[in-house]
């Protein structure tokens, strides 16, 4: 028994391996197409453009600029935050005289100023739209830094997030 399912597992594979490339072939299994709209950053948009092509193609899609399926536009943008602000603190310390004597005490001080800080955040974004104009997929991915580093981890998780239904 062990014999035959030896000899005829492996033919199962190699058959299965030549048929999956003929359906694809034979459109059976069709990549998703896509067109890229925009791009951020007009300084390194051909190498970022190029970085792009290479996650959507790993992800399955195919780049069509005649009838795409897909019109996919990136952008990273500034976004104003409100944050803790720093002029406010809690500590322990040592107090020499006054109303409660010498001795020590945890207590809080207020530093003047607002007690938040306004900070920029990179935020990148992908709209993707259907050949008529209606929205497929939108989604923002917080920039974790500002580096090309940071950005480029963002637009690759949006690009897994995209849904290719």
């Amino acid at each position: 028994m062990f014999r035959s399912a030896r000899r005829t597992l492996p033919a199962a594979l190699s058959a299965l391996l030549i048929a999956v490339p003929a359906l694809a072939a034979d459109g059976a299994v069709a990549a998703l197409s896509y067109k890229l709209d925009c791009l951020p950053d007009a300084g390194r948009a051909e190498s970022l453009a190029d970085w792009l092509r290479l996650r959507l193609s790993l992800r399955g899609l195919q780049e069509d600029q005649t009838h795409p399926a897909l019109r996919l536009c990136f952008r990273v943008d500034a976004q104003q935050r409100i944050a803790p602000g720093s002029n406010v603190g809690i500590g322990v310390g040592y107090s020499r005289g006054g109303w409660g004597g010498n001795g020590w005490g945890v207590g809080g001080g207020y530093r003047g100023g607002p007690a938040y800080d306004v900070e920029t955040v990179p935020v990148a974004s992908l709209t993707a739209q259907r050949p008529d104009g209606s929205v497929y997929w939108q989604g923002n991915q917080d920039a974790a830094g500002r580096s090309e580093t940071a950005v480029q981890d963002a637009l690759r998780r949006l690009v897994e997030r995209l849904p290719l239904d």
